[in-house]
């Protein structure tokens, strides 16, 4: 049996079967590394006018008792993945063919110098590497999309001929970033270009880096077929007149295509079968309640509208029904009530959701019923300080808990307690200041609950020499959290805060020089601000105060 020309054969077949490929192919192996080549033409004539290129080929056969799958390893000689890598490339057939001989099955690797290159990189001294080969396509057009697209691909891989592979840090370091485009290019035949996801997945292709000015590229990265493509669509979508996401993401795969709304909800649409709604409450507590009200609406209105296109929702509406609008119903009224008592205490970010534990439900539960309800708090009797956190999620609530002769607390929002604050001058001798004052930067950085504008209507409410001097001081905790984490609603409340201590304390150099720490960490200072501080340290030179050191403040008590 001549299993090479079988083989021979069998490739020569399936590409005379095409419109655009001439098969010039022979199995005396004259020609050392090579069986012949591949002709393509950009005509169904196939006239030397329309010619594209052609494709090196080496055919192999081998018998075999049970024909592989998909894919299989075969060994290939390194001398020849050089000449191939020198050729620029050539189309590498294994032919399985069964005892007989009378079945085949044919398998490829179209090797390019960029796949070349790596085989050899990982290669042993043996003198062969194990190359994967793919099973090669039937249909006319696949199989001259592999041809059409591997001639390409030579041609743009002619750089990498000489042995190496170019990373892709390597151009951005000598090219840079602004320089460059990146894509692929594909033959398509057969195929909706507006869709080009539906031709990764049954074809690798390579991915270039193209320099600008000179209009090269080069390719960087070498893909076999996609499992899935995902693309962001900026499309207004809206249910019962309510707009509720302002883009929509679109996942292809090649079994199905899936739109996802927020991070909630899936319509899955397969290429066979029904389409069906996938619903998992995902994301932080906003997200979940409007995932869960255009659901809702969904149903009510029986359709939504997407880029101002009406898409009709009744299969799905019912699928939603099914599953069971009351319990819906009841999780969006539970989570609006979370949101409600979190907002009563001046929370100002979303609680994030995903991974709430049973501690933080407990919490949860505490402050419905300590907030929302006003019922009094039994922490088994242990005893609570008057000001503390609780810890839920991402959230650090800070909050006044008012102890009850019953051994219950009473919890209040941490702004809105009415408690009288003292702290003591140096006599022993008492008087009025905030709350606030306590607050050191670890508390400026961690607080989901601080409201600047309720801290400062405090804060101005009161005047005398030493709470003067303890917001001087928090001021510097302010600062010093804004150096952490660069918030600005903290540094435009530390200077506020400035401005009103100038204009209170007769004193006034240390807040001065505190708003134009705040001025220097957003702004250049300016002429006369330099004049300012200038003079100020001329008057105060054997103050250590300019020093700005940060020192300690009495303890603040509640009454």
């Amino acid at each position: 049996m001549d299993i090479e020309r079988l083989a021979v054969c069998a490739v020569i077949d399936v590409i005379a079967r095409t419109d655009y490929l001439s098969p010039f192919v022979n199995s005396g192996d004259k020609e050392p590394s090579w069986d012949g080549h591949i002709y393509a033409y950009s005509n169904i004539s196939k006239s030397k006018k329309y010619s594209k290129g052609r494709a090196p080929v080496q055919v192999k056969g081998t018998l075999r008792k049970r024909f592989s799958k998909d894919k299989f390893c075969y060994r290939v000689e390194i001398a020849d993945l050089r000449s191939y890598r020198r050729e620029g490339g050539t189309v590498y057939f294994v032919v399985q063919i069964s005892g007989d001989g009378i079945r085949k099955k044919i398998f490829y690797n179209a090797l390019l110098p960029y796949e070349i290159n790596q085989l050899l990189q990982n290669s042993n001294d043996d003198g062969k590497v194990s190359v994967t080969m793919y099973e090669f396509p039937i249909d006319k057009n696949e199989v001259t999309n592999v041809i059409f697209d591997f001639i390409s691909d030579r041609e743009r891989q002619d750089l990498l001929k000489k042995g190496k592979n170019i990373s892709i840090d390597s151009i951005v370091q000598h090219i840079g970033l602004e320089n460059l485009n990146f894509g692929f290019s594909c033959a398509g035949i057969g195929y909706d270009l507006n869709k080009p996801y539906e031709y990764l997945f049954n074809h690798d292709i390579y991915l270039y880096a193209e320099n600008k000015d000179i209009n090269y590229q080069v390719p960087i990265c070498h893909m076999w077929r996609a499992e899935s493509a995902q693309t962001k669509m900026e499309v207004s979508v809206c249910a019962n007149g309510k707009e509720y996401f302002r883009s929509c993401e679109i996942l292809h795969t090649s079994d199905c295509d899936e739109i996802h709304f927020g991070k909630s909800i899936i319509i899955k649409e397969p290429h066979k079968g029904n389409p069906s709604l996938c619903f998992s409450l995902k994301g932080n507590i906003n997200e979940r309640i409007s995932s869960i009200e255009f659901l809702l609406d969904m149903v009510d209105g029986k359709g939504i509208m997407v880029d101002g296109k009406n898409i009709k929702t009744e299969f799905y509406a019912q699928q939603i029904e099914e599953s069971g609008l009351n319990e819906l119903e009841g999780q969006l009224q539970y989570l609006k009530d979370v949101k409600d008592v979190l907002e009563s205490v001046d929370v100002q970010i979303p609680l994030e959701c995903d991974n709430i534990t049973d501690k933080d439900e407990s919490y949860i539960k505490m402050l419905l019923l300590g907030i929302k309800y006003g019922e009094p708090i039994n922490f088994n009797d242990k005893k609570v300080p008057p000001i503390g956190y609780i810890a839920i999620a991402n959230l650090n609530i800070i909050l006044h808990f008012i102890e009850s002769e019953d051994g219950k607390y009473k919890i209040e929002n941490f702004a809105d307690s009415i408690a009288d604050c003292k702290s003591n001058y140096a006599d022993g001798e008492f008087f009025d200041t905030s709350k606030y004052t306590i607050l050191r930067e670890k508390d400026f950085i961690k607080i989901s609950n601080l409201r600047f504008d309720k801290m400062e209507e405090e804060i101005f409410s009161i005047e005398n020499r030493g709470h003067l001097v303890r917001v001087n001081l928090m001021m510097l905790e302010m600062i010093c959290a804004y150096d952490v984490n660069k918030n600005d609603a903290i540094i435009q409340s530390a200077i506020r805060i400035g401005i009103w201590l100038i204009d209170k304390d007769n004193d006034a150099d240390l807040a001065v020089l505190n708003v134009y720490q705040c001025y220097y960490r957003i702004r250049k200072l300016s002429d006369k601000e330099l004049d300012i501080l200038e003079n100020i340290t001329q008057r105060r030179e054997n103050n250590p105060s300019v020093m700005l050191l940060r020192p300690s403040q009495p303890d603040l008590q509640l009454t």
